[in-house]
């Protein structure tokens, strides 16, 4: 990703990530590296046998893990096709 796509994820979820996480979005965005996942995950305390998208799941809810997941460049479900939809609908 370009430091232009990760300014603008941190712009498109800064609100959304601390109304959630009650923290700054910017404490893990970097950009030019982006998402600093795995500084997130030691923050956020994932125990050692649980996922660390399970552990948000349990915790923030579904809406949590969309933010991450937005964060990180990845769509959200709620924009991801289902099966047998046309992607240029």
């Amino acid at each position: 990703m370009s430091i232009q796509d990760n300014m603008d994820l941190l712009n498109q979820y800064r609100d959304k990530f601390m109304h959630i996480f009650n923290v700054p979005l910017t404490r893990w965005m970097h950009p030019l590296y982006g998402f600093d996942i795995g500084a997130f995950d030691d923050w956020i305390k994932t125990p050692a046998d649980i996922s660390l998208r399970d552990h948000i799941f349990n915790i923030y809810g579904d809406e949590g893990v969309q933010i991450v997941l937005g964060v990180l460049g990845v769509q959200p479900k709620s924009e991801f096709t289902t099966e047998g939809q046309e992607e240029n609908q």
